[in-house]
């Protein structure tokens, strides 16, 4: 197949175009579309809102600290993952013909030049990239949200009307962490999905589909979806045993 640029043959740049596509169509789906309000992400925003309209009246908030500490564990986790995922990558840069050879006689795996293997290692790092600057954008977040929580006053000697809108502003804060901790998440999620691209531009196609299908299951017809938007109506509804 003659290169369109760099080795990028044909197919690969479809392939590569399709979950560039993708990525984009996801994000504006649930980020961005008259569907938004419909999300997971969504019901879990506005958690975050009740969580600390309730804290805001506690007289002790020993608890939500220490919730707050686990969203930062969380973002640092993987701020870290991400960061070692990107070293492993660079390494990747340094691989010989040999092993390009090899790769090539798996089943299921096509040919690649040594500037194609570059490309594809390049799109791996950009997504890890991209994850470990929004975990740590998350984490910096978090951060800011606990300084902001810890800033509220005692609820014997405040204004209940002034504490909810400190606690709201809080509240805004965290909602902005949360976001940059799912954009983190979905790169790593595409990430895995661009593994697939070793074995040819069709499995990256498939790959990407698959992956799609999963994220809009999970967002929009998950049981914990489900069970959230049920609980507003009644606080006893249980979650079944589905993701």
């Amino acid at each position: 197949m003659k290169p369109v640029m760099l080795g990028l043959g044909v197919p690969d740049g479809l392939a590569l175009l399709f979950a560039l596509f993708a990525a984009l169509g996801y994000e504006w789906l649930v980020s961005m579309s008259p569907w938004r309000y419909q999300t997971l992400n969504h019901q879990m925003e506005r958690q975050r809102f009740r969580w600390m309209d309730a804290a805001a009246t506690r007289p002790l908030r020993v608890l939500d600290t220490q919730i707050f500490n686990g969203l930062q564990a969380g973002a640092n986790f993987f701020a870290s993952t991400a960061l070692a995922a990107m070293g492993a990558s660079i390494s990747l840069f340094t691989v010989n013909d040999r092993l390009l050879n090899s790769l090539a006689a798996l089943p299921f795996t096509e040919p690649m030049s040594r500037s194609l293997w570059s490309i594809k290692i390049l799109c791996l790092l950009g997504l890890f990239a991209f994850a470990f600057i929004s975990f740590a954008w998350s984490y910096r977040l978090f951060h800011y949200a606990a300084v902001v929580f810890g800033a509220l006053r005692d609820v014997t000697r405040a204004d209940l009307a002034e504490l909810q809108r400190e606690a709201k502003l809080a509240a805004h804060i965290s909602v902005a962490a949360s976001r940059a901790f799912n954009h983190g998440m979905r790169a790593l999620f595409f990430a895995v999905a661009f593994v697939f691209w070793f074995a040819g531009p069709m499995a990256l196609v498939l790959a990407i589909v698959g992956l799609s299908i999963m994220l809009v299951q999970r967002q929009f017809f998950s049981s914990t979806r489900a069970t959230l938007i049920a609980a507003q109506a009644d606080p006893e509804a249980q979650i079944d045993k589905r993701p």
